[in-house]
């Protein structure tokens, strides 16, 4: 079956280039009907999932015909994918024809140039699975046109049943030099399991080979210690906070720019391949700009890489960005057995000998685990790495065989680490210490010498302008990264400050590294460490009271660059998994207007309505079956800074689950009026077993502004941060 889901490209691209090499028909907007049709445009581009791929394209409309206006050159081809499908009551043999046309604007007689037609076989293998197409497109003579998409057969009638064009692009293959990018972004690996980072030899013995034609970054930071930020600020160029990608969000938001979105207007093929929910599911906000996304959960490395691999060749004739995404490292551990056997303790006799998947057990444990059981389960961990290792030859030896190592840029890199307990934590997502946040980085293309170690100080969200560098793309203004290629050339400044943030467990913290020196600065109690990496890589001994200015210095640094541009009010649906889910009723009014409001993970009998400065809404709390919590974020049109609140809990006051203050306050009356300037600067939400269950929870912060050069904080703001001690 089919799933559709909100469009993501829109109608008109965030940035633009005059004549690219290809054009894809996702940036522009169709007309349907025939000749006899008023041109009303169609709706936006639908993201249309079939067989664990998401396509962005549009279903057939019922006048059964897309018209895209457009200007073609002599040697231009088409790129396309069908797909269908049938309500499992309704059969989904019979005759099924896809067709193209061209029809030039010159033509007198509007007789049109066939370009394609699919045959019965390709119109019945929709149903399975999406239809790669690539055809020429004879146009004649050069110039403006009409390219014209249309089902015809005995099925374009039949109810429920939906046929779809996805991914439509005219392309000129070899116009000139390709520059592809190949970003390799492997979930929870340590730098330290890495070989050419100080891993065992034996361990990655292919990307140790790899890393003699890249140049190495050691001191490289991920900007969060788990996966949905640190990949969205890889992806961006930008700190979690400053886009909204945190633990307040649970996805990339619209407004984010990722790099696809960038890179889609200049032609490129875009695509993603990924193994976890956070990246893969519905409303992650990872599909922004990419053609296709492929996501199957906590799939094995070979059959991620396959899947890449096909969008590889498929796109070979264009230049291509593709995102491909490793699981393998993450919990739970179970390696294929020869690789658990290499690396295990062959004496060991405890219940981990092959596999661990007791994660939640240790993750939210009070005890440490046993000496032994705790080796056992890294070896099982760096079995993991070492069968990823093993995968990511055959990617390698397949971009060697088809001519595309020398054309592509390879970015090797990881979205946080793993901790056994060097701080008394197990996993990750609670700690900002290295272990979870300092990851491997390495950069193989034109521009990078090979063999060579870089000592300054990167972190992931310097990819995106890496990448634009590489491509000759403008790089946006407010990108918080840095090309790599100037920091190879020696032309960044280096005492440069690498901030992180945002973890999923335990008080909110945010740390900053300006080497030597690390600091973590606890949000909720306005404690700080501060480490001297170069003599205590381990992070055993904190220096802040030695060096209370540099501890000082760090920490304001963190508070000001890491606010979010916007003031914000978040209202949490937090679900329980101990109770069974209550009904949320009430209003949400916001005096001065409302001036933007979205809703995350709201299903099928939840509602909201918005009527000028009020929200109106009945939401049921999530519960484990529904997984993410539900919530709304809800921002103030103009310079107010109030929300006024009315809950009923299944129709009564229930104070036991109305949190409104951003603490573990209750509010015993149903009535609530909240202030941003009340709120801490970070939300007091337990998490793990001490999670608040089944609760209505308000969250405020006020957000820095857009425009503002963040060296400047207005007179409330400062006396805010050195009230609570986090300036001097």
């Amino acid at each position: 079956m089919v799933a559709l889901l909100a469009g993501c490209m829109g109608g008109t691209p965030k940035h633009r280039t005059s004549i690219p090499p290809a054009v894809s028909l996702l940036l522009d907007t169709p007309y349907i009907g025939d000749e006899t049709t008023v041109r009303d445009p169609t709706p936006q581009p639908t993201r249309m999932v079939i067989a664990d791929e998401s396509v962005e394209g549009w279903p057939s409309p019922p006048e059964r015909v897309l018209r895209f206006p457009l200007e073609l050159r002599q040697g231009a081809r088409l790129s396309m994918r069908l797909g269908g499908a049938a309500a499992s009551s309704t059969s989904d043999s019979g005759e099924l024809i896809f067709r193209v046309e061209y029809i030039p604007e010159t033509s007198q007689s509007i007789q049109s140039i066939p370009a394609f037609e699919s045959t019965p076989e390709q119109g019945q293998q929709v149903f399975k699975g999406w239809v790669d197409i690539d055809v020429p497109l004879e146009i004649g003579s050069p110039g403006p046109g009409e390219l014209r998409f249309s089902v015809e057969g005995e099925l374009t009638g039949v109810p429920e049943t939906g046929l779809f064009w996805g991914q439509p692009t005219v392309y000129y293959p070899r116009e000139r030099l390709h520059r592809n990018v190949l970003l390799i972004g492997v979930d929870t690996l340590r730098q330290d399991s890495v070989t050419p980072f100080g891993g065992d030899p034996t361990l990655t013995p292919n990307l140790q080979k790899f890393s003699a034609t890249c140049t190495m970054f050691p001191r490289n930071w991920s900007q969060c210690p788990w996966t949905l930020p640190s990949f969205a600020s890889m992806l961006t160029g930008k700190l979690p906070s400053r886009i909204g990608a945190t633990m307040l969000s649970w996805q990339l938001p619209d407004r984010a720019t990722s790099v696809a979105e960038i890179l889609l207007p200049y032609g490129y093929a875009t695509g993603t391949v990924c193994s976890n929910t956070y990246l893969g599911n519905s409303s992650s906000g990872f599909h922004q700009g990419m053609e296709s996304l492929w996501y199957r959960y906590n799939v094995r490395a070979d059959t991620s890489i396959d899947r890449a691999k096909r969008f590889i060749l498929r796109s070979k004739d264009r230049d291509w960005f593709c995102f491909l995404h490793l699981q393998d490292p993450h919990t739970p551990y179970e390696p294929p057995k020869r690789f658990a056997q290499d690396f295990g303790d062959p004496n060991y006799q405890g219940k981990y000998k092959w596999s661990f998947a007791d994660d939640g057990d240790w993750k939210f444990s009070t005890t440490i685990p046993p000496e032994g059981d705790i080796r056992q389960v890294k070896s099982l961990y760096e079995a993991e790495v070492a069968y990823l290792d093993y995968a990511l030859q055959n990617l390698f030896d397949f971009l060697r065989e088809n001519d595309l190592y020398k054309d592509t840029l390879i970015i090797f890199v990881a979205d946080h680490g793993e901790e056994f307990y060097e701080h008394g934590m197990f996993e990750h997502g609670q700690s900002h210490f290295d272990a979870e946040t300092r990851v491997p980085l390495m950069v193989r293309g034109k521009g990078f010498p090979q063999g060579k170690r870089i000592e300054e100080s990167t972190g992931d969200f310097d990819i995106v302008p890496t990448i634009l560098r590489y491509v000759d793309v403008p790089t946006p203004p407010d990108i918080a990264g840095v090309p790599l290629q100037d920091i190879v050339a020696g032309t960044v400044k280096d005492n440069r400050v690498i901030y992180g943030e945002d973890n999923i467990r335990g008080t909110q913290r945010k740390f900053a590294v300006q080497w030597p020196y690390k600091c973590i600065l606890d949000m909720t109690s306005s404690s700080r460490l501060l480490f001297d990496l170069e003599n205590d890589p381990g992070e055993k001994r904190d220096v802040s009271s030695l060096y209370p200015e540099i501890a000082d210095g760090l920490a304001r640094e963190m508070v000001v660059q890491m606010l979010p541009e916007e003031t914000t009010f978040h209202i949490w649906f937090m679900g329980s998994g101990s109770e069974s889910p209550r009904r949320f009723t009430g209003t949400l009014r916001m005096p001065g207007g409302i001036g933007n409001m979205q809703a995350f993970g709201l299903t099928g009998d939840d509602e909201y309505r918005v009527d000028g400065d009020t929200v109106t809404f009945a939401v049921t709390n999530a519960n484990p079956e529904v997984g993410v919590d539900k919530h709304f974020t809800l921002g103030p049109a103009g310079d107010s800074d109030t929300l006024e609140i009315t809950l009923r809990v299944d129709g009564k006051i229930d104070p036991e689950h109305f949190f409104p203050y951003g603490t573990l306050k209750p509010e015993p009356s149903g009535f609530a009026v909240v202030h941003i300037g009340d709120f801490p600067l970070v939300a007091d939400i337990p998490t793990g077993e001490k999670a608040l269950q089944g609760a209505f929870y308000v969250w405020g912060v006020r957000g820095f502004g857009y425009g503002v050069e963040r060296a400047q904080l207005d007179q409330e703001s400062l006396d805010q941060l050195k009230a609570l001690g986090y300036i001097q």
